[in-house]
This record gives structure tokens, sequence and C-alpha cells, in this order.
């Protein structure tokens, strides 16, 4: 769940999250446009702030949160590819096997450099890539995590639908 570090919670996500508690889902917060706090003391607080709303709206005791900058990873990839000479469309023409190969070399490239590269580790998206790669791949730790969230969301979602559907009828009564 995204949030901005300059107004975390507006009354909108608030309600969005009080509805979506009631479908068990795991929720990480992303606190984004980290890089216009000035410095730990106000990261410090925000990170608080979001998870004591964690803790109160989600029953969460402990929320993961990540702080980043979207355009300091955005850029520092931009400058990557750039300096590695990568064009932002593949080659035109190519057979489909040839494309994906084209795009993973880039990808690896790229990921290559990302990983040195002093601005796009201080925008801290990489610990948000990181998990996100780990709950998709196949070969992880939370391969069965991922797995048993896949499978239980159309449960825990239909749930909810036939509760709230549940309520409006026996109000209509």
């Amino acid at each position: 769940f995204v949030v901005s570090a300059d107004r975390p919670f507006t009354e909108s996500e608030t309600k969005f999250l009080s509805y979506i508690q009631d479908w068990g889902k795991k929720v990480v917060f992303v606190v984004n446009k980290a890089d216009l706090l000035s410095n730990d003391d106000e990261r410090a607080q925000v990170r608080e702030y979001v998870q004591r709303n964690a803790r109160e709206i989600l029953n969460v005791a402990d929320a993961m949160v990540f702080e980043v900058s979207a355009r300091g990873a955005l850029n520092a990839k931009k400058a990557v590819r750039d300096r590695l000479g990568i064009p932002y469309a593949p080659s035109s023409g190519n057979t489909e096997d040839a494309l994906e190969a084209e795009v993973l070399e880039a990808y690896d490239r790229v990921g290559e450099e990302l990983a040195k590269d002093a601005n796009y580790t201080a925008s801290n998206f990489d610990a948000v890539e990181a998990l996100l790669k780990s709950y998709v791949s196949a070969d992880s730790s939370r391969a069965a995590e991922a797995a048993r969230l896949k499978l239980t969301t159309p449960l825990n979602v239909s749930n909810a639908l036939l509760t709230a559907a549940g309520a409006s009828v026996a109000e209509l009564r």
C-alpha cells in the first residue's frame, strides 16, 4: 500500500484500509517521497506514524514499512540505461524469443549496475523490489507464503462480499 511521506494516511486511504482489513490480506506499506524528508528523525517519525496507523486500522503488530524515493529510483535507472546505451524500446523485427532474450539481457545488465549505483541505493527502492521478487520467485523461501496468499485471496474476498451483502439484506428486512 503506497502512501506519501508528505501526507500519509489520507481519509480515503484510511477508509480503504478499514474496508480491506476484513479480507485478511498481508499489507506492505511503501512510503513514497522519502527524499522530501530532511533527516533520519523525520523518516523515523513518518515510519512510526505509519506503523501506529497499521496497528490501529489493520490490527497488525509489525507492519512492514519501506521509505522510498520512486523519482530517485527512476532517475537512477534512466541514468544507468543511458550510460550502458540500452534503448528504452527493444529492437523491432525480432522474433518473440529474441525479443525476450534482449529484454532479459538488458534487465540483467541494468540490475548489475544498479546494485553499485549510490543514487539507486539511496532511493531504497531496491528493498521493495527484492521483497516483490521474493514473492514471485518460485525458488524463494516466500514461495509458500505467496501461494497461500494467492489461493486464499478469492476466498477472503468472497467471504467479505457475502458478509457485506448479508448485512445489506438484513437492513432491508
